[in-house]
């Protein structure tokens, strides 16, 4: 029994009963599991980013080093270790001194020992360059790393990178224009007349238009459609030749029809003498073709002021297309272009009729409107397409569907309707 109470009563052997707890909501789920050793391995990996890194992230070379003196050597290292090193130095500058033709005495490898650590610390310079992270010109050495990079978006603004077309001149025409004279608060009688009448062009021109679309719309009256074929007129267009033809169609003579099928009679083959003095009228041909080339190309010595006449014309006309073509950039440049679906169209000229005019500036009534000028200025400019005003509209038809206190209503003004009657 004693032995059974000591088994019972020894820490090491007892064993913790579970709890048996429902973790279906995440409250209960947080409340009975036991989340310490993880938290403390998080606590302690937050303490080491902070004192330097983490331990099991750095290499070997960060997390060892090697004791050593103010002369740089290691401490327990023998004597004879850095007289080897030291000469084993000696003897590669002497080898690069005589590779560039020079003799080395025993003057000499003073010097040389003094040049090796020097070109060491060249070196490292070489690699190592310095820059001013709050400076204004600051560039980053030829050996970018991702680090850098990083450094470089958080300490310092990178300048946006800006398309090949920005400065490019889209339009020659200025960003505001000036207004008719006409247009002016106290214009002069002839301005005014030529304003209007620029005015009245542009509706005439409106007008014919309309009326075209409405010509081309148009239904046929009753006179034009009595004249209209037939459906089965036009069905039958194409099927048939004219009436003779289908006339004939019912024959099945070709006597009487009048139609003869042309025979086809195979050509003459020629003979072989035939063949050969065609061969040598060809040969012929050919000699004295050859023979007018040569001939013109030595009289074309003679030709020397005809050509030169004929350069100068040529390049004349050269210049003449290459004047037009500029000229012809020069007016489309400042002209809207065809940048989307829609043209440009102007805006409605702003007119005061003879009786609207005041002579002064407090009187005047207020005509137009800025942001639609100052739109139509961008689309002028090619800065922007030109666009259509977008009305607001729904993507999707609304439903229609009865709820069932709709239902209910119904059902309970017909109950009422049943009460009053009993």
């Amino acid at each position: 029994m004693e032995s059974k109470i000591n088994a019972n009563n020894n820490p090491l052997r007892t064993k913790i009963k579970r709890k048996r707890v429902s973790k279906k909501s995440k409250r209960s789920w947080r409340k009975h599991i036991d989340i310490k050793e993880i938290e403390d391995y998080l606590d302690e990996v937050r303490r080491q980013e902070r004192t330097g890194g983490v331990i099991s992230q750095k290499k070997n070379g960060e997390l060892f080093y090697m004791d050593r003196d103010h002369s740089g050597t290691e401490i327990g290292e023998k004597e004879e270790t850095k007289q080897y090193r030291k000469g084993v130095k000696l003897r590669k500058s002497k080898q690069k001194l005589k590779k560039d033709g020079k003799d080395v005495d025993s003057s000499e490898d003073d010097e040389a020992t003094a040049i090796l650590p020097q070109k060491i610390l060249k070196k490292k310079e070489a690699k190592l360059e310095i820059y001013d992270l709050w400076g204004d010109s600051g560039v980053l050495s030829k050996s970018k790393s991702f680090e850098d990079e990083h450094y470089m978006k958080v300490t310092q603004k990178k300048p946006a990178k800006q398309p090949r077309t920005v400065y490019k001149v889209r339009s020659t025409m200025p960003a505001l224009s000036v207004c008719h004279p006409g247009a002016s608060y106290n214009p002069t009688f002839n301005d005014h007349q030529a304003l209007l009448f620029a005015a009245c062009q542009v509706e005439l021109f409106k007008e014919k238009e309309i009326k075209k679309l409405q010509r081309q719309l148009q239904f046929p009256s009753e006179e034009e459609m009595t004249k209209l074929p037939s459906w089965e007129e036009e069905m039958q267009q194409g099927l048939f030749g004219d009436e003779s033809n289908a006339e004939c169609s019912d024959d099945n003579d070709d006597k009487e029809c009048g139609v003869m099928l042309p025979c086809f009679s195979g050509k003459e083959r020629k003979t072989i003498k035939e063949r050969q003095k065609a061969k040598e009228r060809k040969k012929e041909e050919l000699y004295f073709k050859i023979q007018r080339d040569e001939k013109a190309k030595e009289n074309e010595v003679f030709r020397v002021k005809s050509i030169k006449k004929e350069l100068k014309k040529s390049k004349e006309k050269m210049q003449e297309r290459l004047k037009k073509k500029e000229e012809k950039i020069l007016k489309s440049s400042s002209k809207p272009k065809r940048l989307g679906r829609q043209k440009f169209e102007e805006m409605n000229i702003e007119i005061q009729l003879m009786d609207e005019l005041k002579g002064s500036l407090r009187n005047l009534k207020p005509e137009g409107n800025l942001f639609e000028d100052r739109f139509k200025s961008f689309q002028r400019r090619n800065i922007i397409e030109p666009r259509r005003p977008i009305m607001p509209h729904r993507k999707y038809k609304l439903k229609e569907y009865e709820k069932r206190s709709y239902k209910n209503f119904d059902i309970q003004e017909k109950s009422k309707e049943q009460r009053k009657r009993r």
